[in-house]
């Protein structure tokens, strides 16, 4: 809060000098890469950017999770064991398949 007039804040509504105290805030914060003179349009876009990436992000991990629970679910009815497992030791059949 440092960076602005303490004048111009006595004038300004509470909503307003909280909004430039986050923008501030925002410029300073080191992750989101931004210059020191950041305007608040590029600051919401880096936001809204950093947004898109992190959902895109929880859904491909979703899809993953979704995907191993699969697996897992028919490794312990045996329904998705290929008879060649690789991983299964040297002399050991896998589950009966149910069909």
């Amino acid at each position: 809060m440092s960076d602005m007039d303490p004048i111009v804040m006595q004038n300004m509504p509470y909503p307003a000098v909280q909004l430039l105290s986050k923008i501030v805030d925002l410029r300073r914060d080191k992750t989101l890469n931004l210059r020191g003179n950041a305007e608040p349009m590029e600051i919401l876009m880096t936001l809204i950017r950093r947004r898109d990436d992190l959902e895109a992000t929880v859904i491909g991990q979703a899809a993953k999770l979704a995907e191993l629970r699969e697996q897992l679910a028919g490794a312990t009815t045996g329904t998705n064991v290929p008879d060649n497992h690789p991983e299964l030791p040297m002399g050991v059949k896998p589950k009966m398949r149910l069909t």
